[in-house]
């Protein structure tokens, strides 16, 4: 029911007014995602609404991040990270899709320690830091995306896992710079102070730098083992100091579980609602040793019921007294 401007202008300004006054009525809903588009009565606005429609539905092979947490993996092309994922997963496609040059984020389920997660497989993060920075952006419109489809104001990732060869090549180049990989994850993480302030830093306790390649034939072990070392001195030295460990991943299912494991049990201890579930599962632990002993309790009640049911019988037995004296005699 729009009026063209041009027609008539006192009317298109009065419905310009009653529309901030509908958008003020939902903006609670605006908030939440709720997006308003105008129909002016025509084809073409009628398709734009649908388009607009059709770009928010979310891709049939997409999961949904309610009750799941989110754990990234980034690192340069070829550094593992497809491998950490497929050790993960079971899932051996994902290292022949992997030959090819990844363009797009990719979302897989696991379980760990029962708890369900979602794996993000991220684009390399080449030598360029506009390569680098778009990842980082997929990351956030991938976050956004599920916001919506939750329906939540936002959601955040809940741990990082950084892939990085122990003995990186030409095209791995060096580890991420931990400026930049802070700068990134503080966004990604919600709204938490630098760690460079020692204020909020238990985020960081679920960013893991996870060495790959021990598996590569030939490696000098001692030799790759000491160079470990320097990595970690020189270049995820603030990390450390900030509580994100480094983890080695050795190609199998078992060590990158290790590292997810530590992620989920990070993000446990940093969330209330964990928390309380732990503390309930305590209090019906300790409920559970309580009723054993009320029934053990009972148990004995019942024992000395009998017994003393046991001896009334015997006194009334008319050779009671005739019993009791040959006992005492014989003793």
């Amino acid at each position: 029911m729009w009026a063209a401007e041009e027609d008539n202008c006192d009317e298109y300004e009065k419905q310009l007014h009653r529309e901030r006054e509908l958008i003020g009525n939902f903006s609670l809903l605006e908030q939440e995602g709720m997006r308003f588009r105008r129909h002016h009565n025509t084809k073409e606005t009628a398709v734009d609404i649908l388009t607009a429609l059709m770009a928010e539905l979310p891709n049939e092979k997409t999961i949904s991040a309610r009750g799941r947490l989110v754990i990234a993996v980034i690192g340069a092309t070829r550094a593992g990270k497809s491998s950490f994922v497929s050790a993960l997963t079971g899932d051996h496609s994902i290292m022949e899709e992997a030959s090819t040059t990844m363009d797009d984020i990719k979302e897989y389920e696991v379980h760990i320690n029962g708890e369900p997660v979602i794996v993000i497989d991220t684009p390399g993060l080449d030598y360029r830091p506009s390569d680098r920075e778009a990842v980082f952006k997929q990351l956030a419109a991938w976050l956004k995306a599920q916001a919506r489809l939750i329906r939540r104001p936002r959601i955040y990732l809940d741990g990082i896992v950084v892939v990085h060869p122990i003995v990186p090549d030409d095209r791995t180049g060096n580890l991420i710079r931990q400026s930049f990989l802070i700068d990134q994850s503080n966004t990604l993480f919600g709204d938490r102070k630098s760690i460079y302030d020692k204020k909020d830093d238990s985020a960081y306790h679920r960013v893991v730098l996870a060495t790959t390649m021990w598996d590569k034939p030939g490696i000098d072990r001692q030799r790759v083992e000491e160079q470990e070392k320097d990595m970690l001195k020189r270049e995820w030295n603030i990390m450390q100091a900030a509580g994100a460990p480094m983890m080695r991943f050795e190609n199998t299912p078992e060590s990158a579980m290790r590292i997810l494991e530590r992620i989920v049990e990070e993000r446990k201890a940093d969330d209330p609602k964990y928390q309380f579930r732990r503390m309930r599962t305590g209090i019906e632990a300790i409920q559970d040793d309580i009723n054993l002993l009320h029934q053990e309790l009972e148990g004995i009640r019942h024992g000395q019921t009998e017994l003393r049911n046991g001896q009334e019988a015997l006194k009334r037995l008319p050779e009671w007294d005739r019993v009791i004296e040959r006992v005492t005699n014989i003793e």
